[in-house]
């Protein structure tokens, strides 16, 4: 009881006070502190709905990627859409645009595919101060080729090699 005695005569003093600063500085305060609420909630929405589409584009580049040897360049871009609408399904994202790109092995450059992602989320809070949107832009890549890599391990736990500067050379 001792603990708490000197918190509770400050409370009384303060609920008893009649001066009005409290409430000319709280006045001030709470609009700036509702703004920064609101646009920590309208981000966080904005943050979840791109990681969302950044998870659906990567799943979708890495699903094309093995059916990609028997398509042309006009079905992956068909397919990397449709497979990216069944993965993406976030109601608030308005305006969402994806573009597949594809390039096809040449050489010993390895095939690639290039897919983008864009939106728009609405704002609820940071529109009143003139933000109506936030854009969302992300993308993925996937490289695949057809080359072939020879690997050997060879061990010796004889300690021979150690001998004669063999290990370096």
């Amino acid at each position: 009881a001792n603990v708490f005695s000197p918190a509770r005569q400050l409370l009384g003093r303060f609920c008893r006070s009649e001066r009005g600063n409290v409430a000319v500085i709280f006045t001030f305060a709470i609009t700036p502190i509702l703004m920064m609420t609101g646009a920590a909630i309208d981000y966080t929405r904005a943050t979840n709905a791109r990681a969302a589409m950044q998870a659906a584009l990567d799943t979708t580049v890495l699903m094309i990627s093995k059916d990609a040897a028997n398509l042309t360049a006009a079905q992956i871009t068909s397919k990397a859409d449709s497979y990216f609408k069944a993965l993406y399904s976030h109601s608030e994202v308005l305006s969402v645009t994806t573009t597949a790109v594809y390039s096809p092995p040449t050489g010993s450059t390895p095939a690639k595919l290039v897919m983008t992602g864009g939106g728009k989320v609405n704002t609820q809070f940071m529109k009143i101060a003139g933000y109506p949107s936030l854009d969302l832009k992300t993308g993925a890549t996937t490289t695949w080729g057809n080359t072939k890599l020879r690997v050997a391990l060879a061990l010796d736990v004889t300690g021979s090699m150690n001998s004669d500067g063999k290990l370096a050379a």
